[in-house]
């Protein structure tokens, strides 16, 4: 994965002079719900980025600002001492590696075993905020790969869930690679968002981007494969319940995970 600085030296540029393509595209995301993943389906892609392209530049530009605006150690070790002087109980307890992971890597092959035992020694070494930072660090240098891995996940399950009735919707998307382009394009949407809540940390901002975005996801779908509302709507929940149960298991394995690369 590259840098930040790399990313930007060698696709920004690229991307801005797209004769203004990245504008008119960020715009259409915005404020037309469904309208970008209808061009591509219908052919009019050449006016707009293609959605692997834009998936890719907002997720680094995501996990960019995320990098920049982690906290320091000292400051995670003053916010530590805040939470544990403001309750009789200790602070939320931070992800770690228990003894049991190095009674498994000693049963294991010296050959896996010795490089991964010397990062767990090293890291339940470490302090508190130490801890903290090694996985919220890592968990963003690792989290676009997460993305992508959930991409088709979605894509999969709005299949699934839109089955048959073909001959009542022609026009609604059939094949994988058609939900596929739908769902880059909504979770393009949702990380354009979350930027937009890193850059404006305000409640009173924050709480209305979350309610626009939940607008916005229920009428680009709806826009997208049409039918009822209320069979959109119940659509969306299961696939959104199914979505998150999957993500959450991900990404809590990412913070062991980052714990050991």
């Amino acid at each position: 994965m590259p840098s930040v600085g790399e990313f930007l030296a060698h696709t920004g540029g690229r991307l801005l002079a797209l004769d203004g393509r990245l504008w008119r595209t960020l715009a259409h995301l915005l404020s037309k719900p469904g309208v970008l993943t209808q061009a591509y389906l219908t052919g009019r892609r050449r006016y707009f980025v293609r959605p692997a392209r834009l998936f890719f530049v907002l997720s680094l530009l995501l996990f960019g600002l995320l990098r920049l605006t982690l906290p320091s150690v000292p400051e995670l070790e003053e916010n530590l001492a805040v939470a544990a002087a403001a309750s009789a109980a200790s602070a939320a307890p931070v992800s770690t590696i228990s003894a049991t992971w190095l009674e498994i890597l000693d049963a294991s092959p010296d050959l896996v075993a010795d490089p991964l035992r010397k990062r767990v020694l090293h890291y339940r070494s470490l302090s508190r905020a130490e801890r903290l930072q090694t996985l919220d660090t890592g968990s963003i240098r690792l989290g676009p790969y997460v993305l992508f891995a959930l991409l088709p996940l979605y894509a999969g399950l709005m299949q699934l869930v839109y089955l048959g009735r073909g001959d009542r919707y022609p026009g609604r998307p059939r094949r994988y690679g058609e939900h596929l382009v739908q769902g880059a394009y909504m979770h393009c949407s949702l990380l354009l968002t979350l930027s937009l809540a890193v850059l404006l940390p305000w409640v009173w901002v924050r709480v209305p981007l979350a309610l626009w975005l939940l607008v916005y996801l229920a009428r680009s779908q709806y826009a997208v494969y049409g039918g009822s509302r209320w069979g959109a709507f119940l659509r969306g929940i299961l696939v959104t319940l199914i979505y998150y149960v999957f993500a959450f298991i991900t990404q809590q394995g990412l913070r062991y995970l980052a714990a050991l690369l």
